[in-house]
This record gives C-alpha cells, structure tokens and sequence, in this order.
C-alpha cells in the first residue's frame, strides 16, 4: 500500500472510525475500497467479518436483512459520526463477487496496519476482468453481466470478446470452460 493510499484510507470517515475504535479482523471489501482509492463519496461500504457488537461498537443500528447482507445505518443519537452511512455485514463469500475488481479488500489489525489487497491490472487499466466463478458458472457469469453498468459509471471498460464469453456461459449453462 502506497502512503497516497494508507492517507486516503485513513480520511475516509468509517475507516478512520474503525480504526480509532480498534475495530479489528473486518475486511472492507468491493466497490467502497475502490471509490475511497479514486476519491469518490463512498454509497455503502460493504465488511466481511462485521458483527452487531461491530455496529454498536461504530454507533450503527440494525436496518434489514436480505439474502446477502445484514445492514446497518448510522445511529445519529450514538453521536460517534455525523452523516449519513450505510453498512452491509456481507453473507457471502469474496470469491463469488463478480469481478476481480470487486474482490479488492483493505483490512487492518489491532496495530492498526493497513492490508490493501487489489487486483491491480484490473484497477490500473479500468478493465473488467471477470472472477474465476464468472467464467464457469451460470449464474456468476449472469451477475456479472448485470453488474457491468455499475462499474462502467466508475469508468471501467470491458473487452468484447470477455463481454461475448460471459454472454455464452449464459447461453451454455453449467458445462462452459473457457
């Protein structure tokens, strides 16, 4: 991690918290490591290993839960940050996101070292490189299709001939191997 990046991380207002807080063993992950990297406002930040004693602990209450994540919103009465910020303690497994580039992750431990883990051909090119899952199942690959607009707001492109290979795992099922 550059010291541009270790800045950058520690600025944004739900990582510096959680690192003052010495919330520890939680992984951020996806678009939210990428949006702090780029400068953009972060829409939600997305933790893997995040617990309701973490929530508390970051002044957040519990909101709703759905099939991949359990979200929590800024408890404006805790007083611990002002804004408005949303959490997703995430179901699912990193390796089942969509894109390389969705699987970046920062974590830090109770030294309070940052851990920046991105793809970096992915990031350096603004190129959509599907996750291993994409290219040999279905319904990765059918996410990964649908989340493509996503990342080209962020200014990511992706090459026709990946486009065109994700498109036929679809069309095969189960069985394609690229």
């Amino acid at each position: 991690m550059t010291t541009e990046q270790e800045r950058l991380f520690k600025a944004d207002p739900i990582v510096n918290l959680a690192l003052e807080l010495n919330v520890n063993d939680i992984k951020l992950v996806g678009g939210a490591v990428i949006d702090i990297i780029e400068g953009r406002k972060v829409k939600d930040y997305d933790f893997l290993n995040f617990s309701p004693h973490d929530a508390k602990k970051l002044g957040f209450k519990y909101s709703h839960d759905s099939k991949t994540a359990t979200t929590y919103i800024n408890d404006k009465s805790a007083n611990l940050i002002a804004g408005d910020f949303t959490i997703q303690a995430l179901k699912t497994d990193i390796n089942d996101f969509d894109f390389k580039i969705s699987q970046s992750t920062l974590s830090w431990s109770y030294q309070q070292k940052l851990n920046l883990l991105l793809d970096e051909d992915s990031f350096n090119n603004k190129v959509l490189i599907p996750a291993q899952k994409s290219w040999t199942e279905k319904k990765n690959a059918l996410n990964s299709l649908r989340r493509i607009v996503h990342w080209k707001n962020k200014g990511y492109t992706i090459n026709d001939i990946t486009y065109l290979s994700l498109l036929s795992v679809v069309g095969k099922g189960n069985n394609h191997n690229s």
